[in-house]
């Protein structure tokens, strides 16, 4: 980890292996955090914004951060290999996310420019009341980032945050800690005071419990299921922590009947397949109208099976790996429960083999199910879709 400019080992003695999903080899061996790195984290994030931070003007934090991000694009090809290599994404949709964090400085120092910190005008509210307005950062805030957009989420939560004035905690998932351990090495030659970005790696049931339950975090930006979302508020909630959840979903889409049902199964596919389905706003749930149901039934079951299953760092993949070991048996079981509950598999799934590579690969599930039934099981973070037939 890194907690006040240092590289920290870690009070726990623990290790995580942060691993290729599409060769199962691992790229690097990560300490984990336990509750006194935490503490140590808090304390630095105050000394450090205490120590002069809070006071910075806007155009202070905002040349740090563009310095940041002009690191950033120099070292473009690192944060890129940790994307495809340590995140398991394509290269075409790894670019993607890159071109994503300029904007975000951009955007974030022009709110910070608008904003009026410290007091604002007196407002007349009665003849005898006055109205004063006064912005001020938190203090130390933490974002829990997830492992399907390391980098994106990162800087999302972590350009805001800094451009408010507060010390951040950044606490990386432990699928994809290597481009939150890297922002913190580029914080530091950026020019950063030491403790305003410190990073702690660790599982979500260890670090991120001892950071949600940590009375000197004062707000806590949280992405990932809603079962661990649940649990940090709780946690957070003893102390009056504020907390920002997102917290996945389970997308739809309708095809109406005067649609092309060719175009729209490429569109809804190219849905249902981004970053393999593993994101918040992939598409899953399908209503088709009676009259184009089989048409487009028909061209999406083309679609998926057309789609080229490979490894993430190869040329022309359209789906590569899972993240993880644990994913291809919640998605198979997903699948099941579908099946179970009166759903016809078009395409089933299950287990797909890739040439010279060892990974989590899997087929993509194409459902069908009767009309006003209910069998679509919880999000599922994979190329999986079921359509069901409507009359309007």
């Amino acid at each position: 980890g890194i907690i006040g400019g240092k590289e920290v080992a870690g009070s726990m003695n623990a290790v995580i292996d942060a691993i290729n999903p599409g060769t199962m080899e691992v790229l690097a061996r990560v300490s984990e955090m336990g509750y006194d790195d935490v503490n140590l984290a808090v304390e630095a994030g105050y000394k450090a914004f205490h120590g002069g931070w809070k006071n910075t003007s806007v155009e202070e934090r905002a040349a740090l951060l563009m310095k940041l991000v002009e690191l950033f694009e120099r070292d473009l090809d690192v944060f890129l290999a940790c994307e495809i290599l340590n995140g398991g994404k394509v290269s075409e949709l790894a670019e993607g996310d890159m071109d994503a964090v300029r904007g975000c400085a951009e955007y974030f120092v022009k709110v910070a420019r608008q904003t009026q910190f410290g007091d604002s005008a007196i407002m007349d509210v009665d003849s005898d009341v006055n109205a004063y307005t006064h912005v001020e950062p938190w203090g130390v805030v933490a974002g829990i980032i997830p492992w399907n957009y390391p980098v994106v989420l990162t800087a999302w939560f972590m350009f805001p945050a800094l451009m408010a004035g507060n010390s951040i905690l950044v606490k990386p998932s432990e699928e994809t800690p290597l481009s939150a351990l890297y922002f913190g090495k580029l914080a530091e030659e950026a020019g950063f005071p030491p403790g305003v970005i410190n990073v702690l790696p660790g599982r979500g049931e260890l670090s991120g419990k001892f950071i949600a339950e940590h009375p000197g975090v004062r707000y806590i930006a949280f992405t990932g299921s809603p079962g661990v979302g649940q649990s940090i508020l709780q946690a957070a909630d003893k102390h009056g922590t504020r907390v920002k959840r997102e917290m996945g979903g389970n997308g739809s889409a309708i095809v109406c009947a005067d649609a092309d049902p060719e175009l729209v199964a490429r569109l809804i596919g190219k849905r249902v397949n981004q970053h393999y389905g593993q994101t918040c706003c992939t598409i899953h749930r399908v209503f088709a109208e009676k009259s184009i149901f089989d048409d487009f039934l028909g061209a999406s079951e083309a679609f998926f099976k057309e789609l080229k299953i490979g490894n993430q760092a190869v040329k022309g993949t359209q789906l590569g790996p899972v993240v993880n070991s644990r994913q291809p048996q919640r998605i198979l079981n997903g699948i099941e429960v579908a099946k179970a509950k009166g759903a016809e598999a078009i395409l089933s799934g299950g287990h797909a083999s890739v040439d010279g590579h060892q990974g989590f690969y899997l087929k993509p599930a194409l459902l069908t199910s009767p009309t006003g039934s209910d069998c679509n099981p919880n999000e599922i973070f994979h190329t999986f879709v079921n359509v069901q037939p409507v009359d309007s």
